[in-house]
């Protein structure tokens, strides 16, 4: 097509002397012209008169055009398919529009008036599609694998029963090049190889963090943990687990025999298709009585630092919370395991004024989840305690101790004093289910008791809970007692908000014409109603007649009751306040705050 409209330009400009000729005899004026006085006028007459330079002029921009048009119609030809951009519109486009520029340029009469369009026809479309053609390339991975000859050689070379399923990329450990290339070589000759890659997709599409597999004689039972909760994935059979963890350990660098001990280890994978440029997974093995028990661990790409508030925490509680951190005494960050310790531990030392106070922490060789920028790191060894290098810290006077791991009570008494005696900030982190634990479990560890509840200020709880899906939610009409039980005003709320629950089988959505409806799952959450989590906090004050009240004994469930008393709202309080915001539901609350269930006693052989 580009090379017939290419024809006919070379055609236009052979035949413009005629064109002008016949246009000149008609439009312009005699060649010479007697004035009644004076030297006689040159004017244009009969004839081709087009002058040279002009033709020049109008080369200079044609030859370059034919170029750009030809290297774009190449372009088109061979990837127009891949960037979704049609040959026949692009080149209508730029031929078009350089046609339209000559005419106007040898029929107008006023010549450099209208040369600029000819000169922005030529150049302006090829620039235009090389902008969009080169931003369609890098905003792509899969067009940027393909144009890089993903795509010839997975048509030129035959496929091989391992390059099934998802095309995802595994790198497994070792530094060794050639260690890594055995590894893959051997896992891929495994015949589980696709079915590990097809887990592994399911996984990343769902934003799982866990995928635990349970081997028994009988099988292999599979589920996933996403944003908390768990998910039952299709069982295997051992024919397909076993090969399928042989691969998994070579990827890994593991041992594929042994299935006794622990055995911890991580490669890398890349999926093009989902923008997944490097993302690493964790596996670790254990033997347990009934088989063997594999944790696979997906490690996100990118941790991004939250702040207090992005966690959950509201404004009010930020304020209380940074005011005591920055203040002598005693501030104890506490959650369940698997709550978002580690998350709240680094927002609220980002949250403290580290820029005019010196700030030191004291955590084990190892330890990376306290490292911050303006917070001067100092380690002990493993097996010792912060007291082992804090006395040596104390020589300096810092203004501000960070301890993640108090480790013994004599480091604990050494915090209390500095604390107490030097109105030292300190900050301590603890496992708890909720703060009043928190802070009678540390009542329990130090050995100065009062000294310790002098220097206590504030201890934090938290609960992580999932987030409702905006996408799919829904909102469901409930009796006022229920608003006013969650402590809302059922005066100007009488809904809250709910995931979407499709249907079962059994009792289809029908449409219109009768026939069943296919409901599509979310696309933002895959169906699982829930997209990401949020915190639940509380924020324990301890004031006076708390800490006479730990003293006196008293155990952590009445603690947190006389706290109440005081004016202090528990993370389940603050729980309910997400689902009037309509950030969870109700029924994600019962499950995180479900109490739990006592453990079952141990029948004992005689």
């Amino acid at each position: 097509m580009l090379s017939r409209l290419l024809f006919c330009c070379v055609a236009i400009i052979g035949t413009l002397w005629l064109v002008d000729a016949t246009v000149a005899q008609q439009l312009w004026p005699s060649a010479i012209e007697q004035p009644s006085f004076g030297n006689p006028q040159q004017n244009r007459g009969p004839g081709a008169y087009f002058a040279w330079y002009k033709l020049v002029a109008i080369i200079l921009v044609y030859l370059p055009w034919t170029l750009f048009a030809s290297r774009v119609n190449h372009d088109l030809l061979k990837w127009g398919n891949v960037l979704g951009m049609s040959p026949s519109n692009w080149n209508s486009l730029i031929v078009g529009s350089f046609v339209l520029a000559f005419f106007l340029t040898i029929t107008i009469p006023w010549f450099w008036a209208t040369y600029p369009f000819l000169v922005i026809a030529a150049v302006l479309p090829p620039y235009v599609y090389r902008v969009i053609r080169n931003g369609k390339v890098k905003s792509s991975d899969t067009i940027r694998f393909q144009m890089q000859g993903g795509a010839a050689l997975a048509n030129s070379a035959p496929t091989m029963q391992q390059d099934l399923g998802p095309t995802i990329e595994f790198t497994p450990a070792g530094e060794d090049a050639d260690l890594r290339k055995k590894r893959l070589i051997l896992a891929r000759q495994s015949p589980s190889f696709v079915t590990l890659k097809e887990i592994v997709a399911r996984a990343a599409e769902s934003r799982a963090d866990l995928v635990m597999l349970d081997y028994t004689q009988g099988g292999v039972a599979a589920r996933m943990q996403v944003d908390g909760a768990w998910h039952l994935l299709p069982n295997l059979e051992r024919e397909v687990g076993d090969p399928l963890l042989v691969s998994l350990k070579h990827l890994a660098g593991l041992n594929p025999v042994d299935r006794k001990n622990r055995q911890v280890g991580m490669f890398r994978y890349k999926w093009a298709e989902r923008g997944i440029k490097s993302a690493g997974i964790e596996v670790t093995s254990q033997g347990i009585p009934t088989g063997e028990r594999v944790i696979v661990k997906l490690l996100a790409a990118i941790s991004r630092q939250m702040n207090l508030g992005e966690l959950g925490m509201l404004e009010p509680m930020q304020e209380s919370l940074k005011d005591a951190l920055n203040k002598p005494g005693i501030v104890i960050i506490s959650a369940p395991p698997q709550m978002g310790l580690t998350s709240t531990w680094r927002a609220a030392l980002d949250a403290a004024d580290r820029m005019t106070r010196d700030c030191v922490a004291i955590a084990v060789e190892g330890e990376n989840e306290t490292e911050m920028e303006n917070l001067d790191c100092k380690r002990f060894a493993p097996g010792q305690s912060p007291a082992h290098v804090m006395r040596a810290i104390l020589l300096k006077q810092p203004d501000m101790l960070v301890v993640p791991d108090v480790v013994n009570a004599s480091s604990l008494g050494l915090l209390i004093a500095e604390a107490n005696d030097s109105g030292r900030s300190i900050t301590l982190r603890a496992s708890a289910q909720n703060a009043a634990e928190a802070w009678h479990k540390l009542f329990q560890f130090a050995t100065e008791k009062e000294e310790f509840v002098q220097a206590v200020r504030a201890v934090t709880g938290q609960r992580l809970m999932r987030r409702l899906c905006e996408g799919c939610r829904v909102s469901i009409a409930v009796k006022p007692e229920i608003i006013q039980r969650l402590g809302g005003d059922p005066r100007k709320q009488n809904s809250l908000w709910s995931p979407f629950v499709p249907p079962p089988p059994d009792q289809p959505i029908l449409g219109p014409d009768g026939k069943p409806i296919e409901i599509q799952p979310c696309p933002q959450c895959s169906g699982f109603g829930y997209l990401g989590r949020i915190a639940a906090f509380e924020l324990l004050t301890i004031t006076d007649p708390l800490r006479q009240a730990i003293l006196s004994g008293m155990p952590p469930a009445k603690l947190e009751q006389l706290a109440i008393q005081q004016g202090f709202q528990t993370m389940l309080q603050n729980a309910y306040q997400m689902v009037l915001y309509g950030v969870t539901s109700i029924a994600e609350v019962q499950r995180v705050f479900k109490p739990a269930e006592p453990a079952k006693p141990v029948a004992r052989k005689m």
